[in-house]
Order: C-alpha cells, then sequence, then structure tokens
C-alpha cells in the first residue's frame, strides 16, 4: 500500500508585531535576531548531509517545545556528543567532530526514537 502523504492546514502569523523573513517565511526575533517563531514542519530531517561544519535538525512540529535529544556515535557504537533539541529547528555546530562516517539517534524525553541515520562529516 503506497503511503500518501497528508497536509496539515497552515500557521496563522501575526503581522502586527515585527518580523522578517527567512527560507520558511514570516519570523518573529528576539533581540539577538533570533528566530521564535516555532515552525511548521511535517516530517523529520537533518540537513546537509553530508557536511562540514553545522548540521539542521528539523522536527515535525509534534515535537516542538518538548526535550529531544541528538546522539552522536563513531563507526563501532561509541557515543560521541549528546544535544539537548528545544523547539523544532535547531542547527548544531559539528566544529570540534573529525570528518568521518558517523551514526545519530534523534530520541524524545523518554528516549522512544524519533529518526535515526548514517551523517558523513568531511572537511
Amino acid at each position: 500500500m503506497k503511503h500518501e502523504k497528508t497536509y496539515r492546514p497552515l500557521i496563522i502569523f501575526d503581522f502586527s508585531i515585527e518580523c522578517s523573513c527567512d527560507e520558511h517565511g514570516p519570523v518573529k526575533r528576539n533581540e539577538n535576531g533570533e528566530s521564535t517563531t516555532p515552525l511548521y514542519i511535517d516530517e523529520n530531517i537533518v540537513y546537509p548531509n553530508p557536511t562540514t561544519k553545522n548540521i539542521t535538525i528539523g522536527l515535525e512540529t509534534i515535537y516542538s517545545n518538548k526535550e529531544n535529544y541528538f546522539y552522536l556515535y563513531d563507526e563501532i557504537g561509541q557515543l560521541i556528543e549528546k544535544y539537548l533539541i528545544t523547539n523544532n529547528l535547531t542547527t548544531i555546530s559539528l566544529n570540534n567532530i573529525a570528518a568521518g562516517i558517523y551514526y545519530y539517534r534523534i530520541v524524545d524525553d523518554k528516549q522512544n526514537l524519533i529518526k535515526s541515520d548514517k551523517l558523513l562529516i568531511i572537511n
């Protein structure tokens, strides 16, 4: 049976406040210029892959405002890094990680698997 993608309603933004746009549309920004608008995401994504320095993790909206974790493992399964994800669009710096093939797991606060896959870090 073919899985059909379901579409959800759009988020309505309050344009009466000062906002700007990025590649995902209108966003509210705090005094540091960081987005404070939760994005509507309908799938779990980690990009770019392969990467050089940073990855962005996009989690489905249902995982917003929850404590989720990104675990990075080396080729033999040893935990390299653990990152806390507190919103549904997070960028993680991998500057201190050597080039190579890694594996990741994204889990919720109860350690239920959200996504896992391979990650290639290149120089």
